[in-house]
């Protein structure tokens, strides 16, 4: 499903792919949280030609937009916070990027991330 805004040129359309995308980076970039990937399925997906953005699913009802984002929080931080802190990120990075309306961003925290790189640090490892 895409997200479609008109404008005076024609039609703006934006895919979910891109939506997801923008989530992912800005997880990416912030400290004690990255994105719970599931590498075998996107392997698997990526093999038949579909695209997929591991961790962040994208959902659009009547032009507003749902995101279900799949988490690991560094050990020793409070999951409340830092799952508050990736909404407030994903909103303002999604504000920026294009008129995009949510409607909510739910996020789910899979597990804790145990590897000592990780605390205080963005990125995927």
């Amino acid at each position: 499903m895409n997200t479609y805004r008109k404008s005076d040129l024609g039609m703006v359309q934006v895919q979910d792919t891109v939506i997801a995308e923008i989530v992912a980076l800005t997880i990416k970039n912030l400290p004690s949280v990255r994105i719970a990937e599931d590498d075998w399925i996107r392997t698997i997906l990526e093999f038949f030609g579909k695209k997929i953005v591991p961790g962040v699913q994208v959902t659009v009802n009547d032009h507003e937009v749902s995101l279900e984002i799949k988490i690991l929080v560094a050990y020793g931080q409070n999951i409340p916070h830092m799952a508050k802190v990736v909404q407030d990120a994903v909103r303002e990075a999604l504000g920026k990027a294009g008129d995009i309306n949510l409607k909510e961003i739910n996020i789910n925290v899979l597990g804790i991330d145990k590897s000592p790189a990780r605390a205080g640090q963005g990125g995927t490892p």
